[in-house]
């Protein structure tokens, strides 16, 4: 552990209480350098040079701790932060992490791995620090199992509900978590990974004979060593060696299918190396054959180099590699094509040559450091510039688009994440047959989000089970009265059963909502609340309270021709004074009576009621 740098030329927007700004970088294993560890250097780097703060938490210590302190970067070892899934170590990890950012005070945490992306934005929400999430390939990319990626894609979704921001490091990832609903379209960036340039004397001849070959990777699954071994196999007429910069568990395997290959004295395993771009000024072609990937710097250090890329076609690599113009790109696993591609370049100087130019140049043009840091500074200025102006202008009665989570009691918001968690994990296979009973009644998508206001009035999107037809706010009012003709045959089931409420443990989860607290309201009806009413706009909103609990069926107490007048002048003012009257009194203890008079309203034979 070490001490942090002091430094007072900012460069970004300030938080109110110091006069640079402090940024924490999380990211969960220390005990090797890939793409997410160089990425959170680079820009530890630039934030020192332009006068901030920049301080790094790690699980663990090893070879990325010792890069940091070569840097000069300061740096916290945490000691339960570790890679392999352990729920009691792991919550163990998440106390550790947010008494350290409680002490460390920062204006926004940054996190850049799976793990510390779950559990460093919901301690910082915890604590009203806002944060970004920075995937280098989701965990559900093309290329992982389908019964692996289902439940990563449901993990990845809890994951990112407490970040304000996910930068996608491609194009391609922030489409995938699109088309999966990982997260809300405003809330996901893509922001390219970028490199420092290197002197003139590191720069590659790629036209020089004979052609040694290199590829950075780790030996592990996500790599594919096997294709390029067998396409490599078939061409024994050229002069070509190949240098592995890499180490991993598959190394031994990878080492013994080039001795039956027989070409093993033509292949270099080099281990990790701290020399990479001296090695790569040395080289003539680069390759990354791989099964899946996000958008691999290692290309990027390639092109810097002036080299040709040969690459398989897959997850972001088509975003930076330009099949035919500054190299190629192969389907992955296609051997065949693999070895077609290499035969070319190692019998043609002249393409190595000018393939490797139009490399550098696209590098120049859109791949450097420079680049990146421009714009992941701009969605730096924007989360903290936002969180500032939300803590300026809190004016009583206007609806603020702030960041900060409540300010919940620690004991409470620890429950609502326990519970949320295990309601999750527990209620996965109930989720699985609602939303197949969804699909097969309509059709239809299977959740509904809407706009309601939260805390203080900051304004967030609730979670729900669709009940109604997917045009239904265009076909009547906001609410839903007894028999609603909207309802599908599956959403009066339930709603009499409040199922339709269980995907609002995601907004727990994300600190949106408590289990415990008055329901949440729409725009247009805050709009009507008078300047004593928006009190309840001080309490964090939940699942259920004692109001709800007083209006099990709300819809039954409409009337039908005009629901919202009823709603407004009778129902609502009844249902603030009841939360505002609870909140007086509230205890963890109050709040688990609470839930347990809600399980209690339930009624199975009302399921089944026509």
């Amino acid at each position: 552990m070490t001490d942090r740098a002091a430094s007072r030329a900012p460069k970004l927007r300030r938080a109110p209480s110091r006069s640079n700004v402090r940024v924490v970088y999380a990211i969960t294993r220390s005990d090797t350098i890939g793409g997410g560890h160089v990425h959170i250097r680079d820009l530890a780097l630039t934030l020192q040079a332009h006068g901030d703060e920049a301080i790094v938490l790690v699980g663990q210590e090893g070879p990325f701790t010792e890069e940091l302190s070569r840097r000069g970067i300061p740096y916290h070892s945490l000691r339960h932060l570790i890679h392999p899934i352990r729920p009691w170590r792991d919550g163990v990890a998440f106390f550790e992490i947010r008494a350290l950012l409680r002490r460390l005070q920062p204006d926004l945490v940054s996190t850049h791995s799976a793990k510390a992306g779950w559990l460093c934005p919901m301690a910082a929400a915890s604590l009203g620090i806002p944060s970004i999430q920075t995937t280098h390939g989701w965990s559900f990319t093309t290329g992982v199992p389908p019964a692996a990626a289902l439940c990563y894609r449901w993990a990845e979704r809890v994951g990112v509900m407490s970040a304000h921001r996910v930068i996608n490091v491609s194009e391609y990832d922030r489409q995938l978590a699109l088309r999966y609903h990982v997260a809300p379209p405003e809330k996901l960036l893509t922001v390219h990974n970028g490199m420092p340039d290197i002197p003139p004397h590191l720069r590659a001849q790629p036209e020089r004979a004979p052609v040694r070959l290199a590829m950075v990777a780790r030996f592990e699954a996500q790599k594919d060593h096997a294709t390029l071994f067998h396409a490599l196999a078939r061409l024994g007429e050229y002069a070509w060696e190949l240098d592995l910069i890499g180490d991993g568990p598959l190394r031994s395997q990878a080492a013994a299918l080039a001795q039956d290959l027989k070409i093993f004295e033509r292949v270099c395993f080099l281990g990790a190396c701290n020399d990479v771009a001296e090695r790569l000024a040395r080289q003539q072609v680069f390759l990354l054959i791989t099964n899946w990937e996000g958008f691999p710097r290692s290309i990027l250090e390639a092109m810097r180099a002036g080299l040709p890329v040969v690459a398989s076609d897959v997850g972001g690599v088509s975003e930076s590699v330009l099949d035919g113009t500054t190299g190629f790109l192969v389907p992955r696993g296609d051997v065949e094509l693999l070895r077609a591609r290499l035969a070319l370049l190692l019998r043609d100087p002249s393409l190595r040559r000018r393939l490797g130019r139009a490399g550098r140049t696209r590098y120049e043009d859109r791949f450097t450091l420079a680049h990146m840091v421009e714009k992941t500074l701009a969605v730096y200025r924007e989360v903290i510039g936002q969180r500032v102006e939300a803590d300026e202008r809190l004016v009583p009665g206007r609806l603020q688009p702030a960041f900060e989570p409540p300010p919940m009691r620690l004991s409470k918001r620890l429950c609502d994440l326990v519970w949320a968690l295990a309601g999750l994990l527990l209620l996965s296979p109930l989720f699985l047959l609602i939303a197949l009973l969804i699909r097969l009644d309509d059709g239809g998508p299977i959740f509904y989000r809407q706009e309601r206001v939260g805390y203080r009035g900051r304004l967030f999107r609730i979670w729900k089970f669709r009940t109604m037809v997917t045009n239904a706010e265009t076909l009547g009012t906001l609410l839903t009265v007894a028999e609603d003709p909207r309802l599908t045959r599956a959403g009066r089931w339930l709603r009499r059963s409040k199922l339709d409420e269980l995907p609002q443990l995601f907004n727990v989860m994300s600190g949106d909502m408590s289990f415990v607290g008055p329901r949440p309201e729409v725009p247009r009806y805050v709009a009507h609340l008078s300047p004593e009413q928006r009190a309840v706009l001080a309490l964090v909103p939940g699942i259920t309270d004692p109001a709800a609990v007083a209006n099990w069926d709300e819809s039954a107490l409409l009337d039908p021709a005009d629901p919202e007048r009823v709603y407004l002048e009778d129902l609502l003012p009844a249902k603030i004074r009841l939360s505002l009257h609870y909140s007086q009194s509230a205890t963890v203890r109050s709040d688990v009576w609470v839930i347990a008079q809600t399980i209690g309203k339930f009624r199975p034979q009302r399921l089944f009621r026509r």
